[in-house]
C-alpha cells in the first residue's frame, strides 16, 4: 500500500513488544512510537520519528500513544514498558525534527480528541495529527489553529485522506482550508437531525415510564447534551469564518471513503488472511 511509518496503538502492543518487534523486522517502513519507553533502561523502544522528502519538501512525521487507555496498566505490566505522557516528549521531538530541517510536521496520535486538541494548543508547529482511538466518526478535520486534526472512526471501516498542496513561494506552510465552510454547515445539519432524534426518543421514554415501564435514558440524555456542545461549537466555527475569505496560498483537502465490500481485496493479502483463518480457526469463531 505504499507505507512510510505506522504510529503504534495499544491494541498494537497487546501483541507484546517481541512480536512487534518481529513484525517490525519485516515490514519496510518503521514503527513509530515516541512515549513508549523499556521500564528498566527508561529507553525508547521504537523508533521516535522519521524525516520524508515528499514532493521537495522535508516532512517530519512521529508517533504518540495515549497515556489513558482501558489496558494500560495490565499490558505495562505484562511487557515491561512504560507510557509516558505525550505532552512530555512532544516538544522535544518536534524541536528535533525541525532542526533535522522538517518544513511540514505530522504526528500520528493513536490518542483521544482531548489529547490531540491539547497538543495542538501548546505545540502549533505541528501541522497535522492524524488520529485514532477517539472511535467518533469525524467526517471533517478538526481546527485547532493552524493544526489539522482527523479521526476516521474505528476497526478500519473507513479510510481518511488528507491532501496538503503547498505553495512553493511560502517560507513557512500555513494550510487554508476551502472547503471548511461547506463541511461545516454539514456538521450543522447532522448534529440538529441528531438532536431531534435524540428528544423524540427521551420523549418517548418519559411517556413509557411515566405508563410505569422502566427505561434507562442515561445515554440518551448525554449524547443529547453532547451533541448540543458540538453544535454550539461548530455554530460558533462557521461565524468565525465570517469574513475571512480564502485568502491562503497552500491548502488541505480531505476525503472520507467508506472501506466496503464495494472495494477489491487484494489478492495477496486476501490469501494471507485465510491462511490465517485455517491455521487459527478458534481464534475467528464468534457466539
Amino acid at each position: 500500500m505504499g507505507h512510510d511509518a505506522l504510529g503504534l496503538g495499544d491494541r498494537d502492543l497487546a501483541l507484546g513488544i517481541d512480536a512487534l518487534k518481529k513484525l517490525e523486522a519485516k515490514a519496510k517502513f518503521p514503527f513509530l512510537s515516541a512515549n513508549v519507553i523499556n521500564a528498566e533502561t527508561n529507553k525508547v523502544i521504537f523508533k521516535e520519528s522519521v524525516l520524508l522528502e515528499v514532493a521537495g519538501q522535508k516532512v517530519g512525521v512521529f508517533g504518540l500513544l495515549s497515556n489513558a487507555y482501558r489496558l494500560k496498566a495490565s499490558q505495562e505490566s505484562s511487557y515491561g514498558f512504560k507510557v509516558l505522557s505525550p505532552q512530555r516528549v512532544a516538544g522535544r521531538v518536534v524541536d528535533e525534527l525541525k532542526k533535522q530541517g522538517a518544513q511540514i510536521i505530522v504526528l500520528l496520535g493513536h490518542l483521544t480528541l482531548e489529547e490531540c486538541a491539547d497538543l495542538a494548543k501548546e505545540f502549533p508547529d505541528i501541522d497535522v495529527i492524524l488520529g485514532s482511538h477517539s472511535q467518533k466518526m469525524k467526517r471533517y478535520p478538526d481546527t485547532v489553529g493552524n493544526t489539522y486534526i482527523t479521526d476516521p472512526y474505528m476497526k478500519g471501516k473507513y479510510l481518511g485522506i488528507l491532501t496538503l498542496f503547498i505553495h512553493p513561494e511560502e517560507e513557512k506552510f500555513v494550510f487554508g482550508d476551502p472547503g471548511r465552510e461547506t463541511a461545516l454547515k454539514g456538521e450543522i445539519r447532522e448534529f440538529e437531525v441528531r438532536i431531534e432524534s435524540r428528544t423524540r426518543a427521551l420523549e418517548s421514554a418519559e411517556k413509557s415510564n411515566a405508563a410505569g415501564e422502566k427505561r434507562d435514558t442515561t445515554w440518551l440524555e448525554k449524547n443529547l447534551k453532547d451533541t448540543q456542545l458540538q453544535l454550539d461549537q461548530a455554530k460558533e466555527k462557521l461565524a468565525a469564518l465570517d469574513g475571512k475569505g480564502n485568502d491562503f496560498t497552500s491548502f488541505i483537502t480531505y476525503d472520507y471513503p467508506g472501506m466496503g465490500k464495494n472495494l477489491k481485496d487484494d489478492g495477496v493479502i486476501f490469501d494471507k488472511v485465510e491462511a490465517f483463518k485455517k491455521k487459527h480457526p478458534t481464534l475467528i469463531k464468534t457466539k
